[in-house]
């Protein structure tokens, strides 16, 4: 199937700059995609195991518990991959100090995975929880607002007098 471009480039003009820009072409695509045989049986099985995922989160009462589970599972599986020795039941043992059949060192590392996975966690819903949806009113109108958490904690650096002849001459 051929498609050719996606899309293609623009040249416009925003504020005095010139700028380029690339403008899709609109959805859906013609011709129309189409699935290759057993993929659209494994997307549709993808997505209701993301909706059984998500029916599970509702019934959780902690959360965090099963964020928890779950970065330690990942973090197992993803150090099995890379050869190390270890199992979710050895982690969970090293864990509460007790002591894991297999090597130490092996166990260590997948510790060390976890909480690089719990610092990314964080991180993200850090990041999530931080950023701010786009005002109904408008760019131009929200502009004469506060600035929200994230740009009142910048430094604002003070404006010489070549700055402020720049924005008002």
């Amino acid at each position: 199937m051929q498609r050719g471009k996606s899309g293609y480039d623009s040249v416009m003009c925003s504020g005095r700059k010139t700028v380029r820009a690339f403008v899709p072409k609109p959805l859906p695509p013609e011709p129309p995609i189409t699935l290759a045989d057993g993929l659209k049986e494994l997307l549709e099985s993808a997505a209701h195991a993301l909706g059984q995922l998500d029916v599970v989160s509702t019934l959780l009462p902690e959360t965090a518990l099963f964020l928890y589970t779950y970065v330690r599972k990942e973090a197992v599986l993803s150090s099995q991959i890379e050869g190390v020795q270890s199992s979710l039941s050895d982690l969970l043992l090293f864990e509460l100090a007790k002591a894991p059949g297999a090597p130490t060192d092996d166990i260590r590392e997948v510790s060390i995975t976890c909480q690089h996975l719990s610092t990314a966690c964080t991180a993200w819903e850090t990041m999530a929880s931080s950023v701010k949806p786009p005002d109904p009113r408008g760019p131009r109108e929200a502009a004469f607002e506060q600035p929200g958490p994230y740009q009142s904690a910048r430094p604002v650096p003070p404006l010489s007098e070549l700055d402020w002849w720049h924005w008002t001459g």
